[in-house]
């Protein structure tokens, strides 16, 4: 089946796998944009970094320069005369470009602001994990896949293209061959596409996590559930599109799947104790999914470096994926 929908897209002119040098999966939704998932090797894997490192920094340029200048602004009137002594202050061309693009200058701030603080972390922790696609010790090592929402078919990209410009969300996701759990990582906007992207689109992040899961589910048999360690706003948003059977949140408690012997307990540590169930740990006919201890947690050294150091700030999600890919409609194309 995924033959013939290729091939009728190469007919239209909407693929071109040629240009393609990674695996990858993309789907063109009703809005107009690409939800991409591109597996991370050794051919992709310093564009990325290096994408997640120039998306870190000018998130950062831009947080210390919107502090600065939210008490420039005069916040009742945005008119351009009042906002040319901020701009002369303002060093950051591409600020000066937000400021002076937008229709409402002084609510875009804010809401740049708004965005690239609550994904403080998520450009850190994305680059991070982009790291476990070339580990060389097997148990810290994973598939590594990144998956990200493009204004532009990445398909028509030829090598030396940037795509910086056109990517307005990525996170990172990792899968093990044999593994019953996924984790999505890094989850953030692109600054870049803050600046210089078209209309921005609201909650996307949710599709963007539900495509991610249809396409694991489509290229692997093992994966059924996502666990991670969500922001809160994030898990506030898994909530709302989720039918409540269909996650938990946290550890060790009513509606949960999740126990740990010790709430502070650390992977490195040899009390890390882990099981993950299908259903609340009180249902008496609860399926065990996944149970780890000292002696066999080793191999999910992938997954749970990853996890446990944020984990006292934020707890445990876990998601049936299967649900979760129910919340993407549209139909994928796999190109192997």
């Amino acid at each position: 089946m995924a033959k013939i929908v290729i091939t009728f897209l190469l007919s239209l002119g909407i693929i071109n796998t040629p240009n393609l040098s990674a695996e990858i999966a993309l789907s063109k939704a009703h809005d107009g944009v690409y939800f991409i998932l591109e597996k991370i090797d050794q051919n992709n894997i310093k564009d990325w970094l290096d994408y997640a490192t120039a998306a870190e920094a000018l998130s950062n340029q831009i947080t210390r320069s919107l502090y600065f200048i939210e008490g420039v602004i005069p916040k009742k009137d945005e008119s351009e005369k009042n906002l040319e002594k901020p701009i002369k202050d303002v060093t950051n061309p591409l600020l000066v470009e937000i400021i002076r693009k937008a229709t409402e200058p002084i609510k875009k701030l804010q809401k740049v602001e708004q965005i690239l603080f609550s994904g403080f972390d998520g450009l850190t922790n994305f680059k991070s994990a982009l790291q476990n696609a070339v580990k060389t010790d097997e148990d810290i090592k994973s598939d590594v896949w990144v998956a990200y929402i493009s204004t532009k078919n990445p398909a028509s990209y030829t090598r030396g293209n940037d795509k910086t410009n056109d990517i307005e969300m990525a996170m990172a996701v990792l899968v093990k061959v044999g593994s019953p759990l996924v984790m999505h990582m890094g989850i953030a906007r692109n600054p870049f596409y803050l600046v210089y992207g078209s209309a921005e689109h609201a909650r996307i992040s949710p599709r963007l996590h539900a495509f991610a899961a249809k396409v694991v589910l489509a290229k692997y048999q093992s994966p059924k559930f996502l666990i991670t360690t969500p922001l809160g706003r994030m898990a506030d948003l898994f909530k709302e599109v989720l039918p409540k059977d269909q996650y938990a949140e946290g550890m060790n408690k009513d509606g949960t799947w999740i126990i740990r012997d010790h709430a502070v307990a650390i992977f490195h540590y040899d009390d890390f104790r882990f099981k993950l169930f299908d259903r609340d740990i009180k249902d008496a006919n609860r399926e065990l999914v996944l149970s780890l201890d000292n002696d066999n947690k080793k191999p999910y050294s992938w997954l749970f470096l990853r996890l446990h150091a944020s984990l006292e700030r934020h707890p445990y999600f876990a998601a049936k994926l299967a649900g979760l890919a129910s919340l993407f409609p549209e139909s994928l194309v796999l190109i192997p």
